[in-house]
């Protein structure tokens, strides 16, 4: 399990940092209004997305398939996973053509607030880019049922990776001359569309080799397929009702002055790397093994696991979260501020990834403890969980918004966090069982002291920088190059520090971390060799 969730990471890591480029390009490139326009469409179909494939398709179809597979055998579980696939192509097919043709009124009511409506020619801008980017849902989504089956067969590296090409396509964009499309940003819509197929039909040729390319069939005559579809639903449930807070986020967002969409998306972008390298890949990596011990009645074993999961997760997310807090504003000023991204885009971004790194924790408790739910085939309890997190969201969003704007709207979204995941605890123990986390307290002490050099050395950072930059007086470029080195050196040795005192206090999670690194390391060179 640690070596797929390794597998997924690594390929994670590739496609985030590409993400990072191409978001520094973008913002970089494009005036505010051009990139308000451009996040908000991208939005919809990634929530379509999350809905329809990476989130509940795949929940839902992991554990029903690998029980399919195990118990009746590959002509039953190849069945299966043509019949879902039919299915899906009817319903993204349909949902795509809907959208296109209903998008003007679906974003005038949507970012209709008038911080965004005010600004001459934005909402036709978003209405032009979102219907070319639409349909990116109906790729994203037979790309994640493809992961799903991939990763039924423990195969994680190439679906981790896939995601890469989209930021390439996307970085490619940025070259096209403008005079070549008729509005500002067209060659990004594009680009998400063809790179959308490509990230699709990568998986395509290792689907075929191992035999399980799904076909047409009729859908209706496979039983499974209802197996399926009627555990997908309450996790569709779920999945919306976690979307509707990104939802709810925009359009409050739209009655904020502009950029305010841009930074919200941009500090998601931030806060997306720590998350998918260890949260979601964990995560990932942890529903077929759930599956299998839920599968074989090994209800210890599956509790064990989650347990273990959940002090990895605390492991890694601390640091982060205490990093990011302190040096918000220049890993802010050192990625984004290029071109058109000016001092106060800086400073309103540094503020959401300040706030918004303290749902690394939150966040990160969920992913890992969720799957549990959906390897027992129970999505109404995530999705009963995900309603307690956005009603306790939209309680405070109203004050908080008016009280401290953009901030605000942040802090309401934590504190949604915060809800989902005392639910979540609540029906964990109540459904599945008690966690065995004896000596959980002792174990976030321990993390805690590992946090105080960490905490010591980015809290250097700022004065090293200030009295380096008054010895040699460098130029405004010499200036962004210094801070660059010196925070890459500063954040490389507090993650060093941080793992000393873990393996100092002989840490099992860090242990466990450094063992997976060394294998992938030792592989590495055996491949180069």
């Amino acid at each position: 399990m640690a070596q797929g969730a390794a597998w997924i990471a690594a390929g994670t890591l590739v496609s985030r940092i590409l993400g990072l480029v191409r978001e520094v390009l973008i913002v970089a490139v494009f005036p505010r209004m051009v990139t308000d326009a451009f996040f908000v469409a991208l939005r919809l179909p990634n929530m379509f997305r999350r809905l329809l494939g990476e989130g509940s398709l795949s929940v839902a179809f992991i554990p029903v398939f690998v029980e399919t597979l195990t118990k009746q055998g590959e002509a039953e579980a190849k069945k299966l996973a043509s019949g879902v696939f039919s299915l899906l192509m009817l319903i993204l097919t349909v949902l795509t053509i809907a959208g296109i043709v209903w998008m003007r009124p679906l974003i005038e009511h949507w970012v209709g607030g008038e911080g965004y409506a005010s600004i001459p020619g934005k909402l036709e801008l978003t209405v032009q880019l979102a219907q070319i980017i639409f349909a990116f849902i109906f790729l994203m989504s037979i790309y994640a049922f493809f992961m799903a089956i991939l990763q039924s067969f423990r195969i994680f590296g190439l679906p981790a990776v896939a995601p890469a090409l989209l930021n390439v396509f996307l970085i490619l964009a940025m070259f096209v001359p403008e005079n070549w499309f008729s509005i500002p940003g067209e060659a990004l819509a594009w680009a998400v569309i063809v790179g959308g197929g490509a990230q699709a039909g990568v998986l395509i040729p290792r689907l075929i080799r191992l035999g399980y390319f799904p076909r047409w069939v009729a859908w209706w005559k496979t039983p499974a397929v209802k197996k399926v579809l009627w555990t997908m639903l309450p996790s569709m449930a779920g999945m919306g009702i976690l979307q509707l807070t990104g939802i709810v986020n925009v359009f409050f967002a739209s009655k904020l002055a502009e950029g305010a969409h841009s930074y919200i998306y941009l500090a998601d972008r931030i806060l997306e790397l720590p998350l998918s390298l260890f949260a979601v890949s964990l995560g990932s990596s942890l529903l077929p093994t759930l599956s299998r011990f839920w599968a074989a009645g090994q209800k210890e074993n599956m509790l064990d696991t989650t347990a273990r999961s959940l002090r990895l997760i605390l492991f890694v997310s601390l640091p982060c979260t205490l990093g990011m807090w302190i040096l918000s504003r220049p890993i802010t000023e050192v990625v984004f501020k290029h071109g058109n991204f000016t001092a106060q885009d800086v400073e309103q971004t540094a503020a959401v990834i300040r706030i918004y790194g303290l749902s690394l924790i939150f966040a990160g408790v969920v992913r890992v403890v969720v799957p549990a739910f959906y390897a027992m085939k129970n999505t109404w309890l995530p999705a009963a969980a995900s309603g307690f997190g956005l009603i306790v969201h939209l309680s405070f969003v109203a004050f908080l918004l008016g009280r401290y704007g953009l901030e605000g709207l942040v802090y309401s979204t934590i504190l949604g966090s915060i809800g989902n995941l005392v639910f979540v605890f609540w029906a964990y123990k109540k459904f599945i069982g008690r966690l065995p986390v004896q000596g959980l307290a002792e174990a976030i002490g321990k993390f805690l002291i590992c946090c105080l050099p960490l905490g010591l050395l980015v809290l250097s950072f700022q004065p090293a920088f200030d009295y380096s930059a008054e010895i040699f007086a460098l130029t405004p470029i010499g200036l962004k190059a210094l801070q660059t080195v010196l925070l890459f050196i500063f954040i490389t040795l507090a993650g060093i520090a941080y793992f000393a005192v873990g393996k100092f206090l002989q840490l099992e999670e860090c242990r466990q971390v450094l063992a997976v690194l060394s294998r992938k390391t030792k592989k590495m060179q055996q491949k180069t060799n």
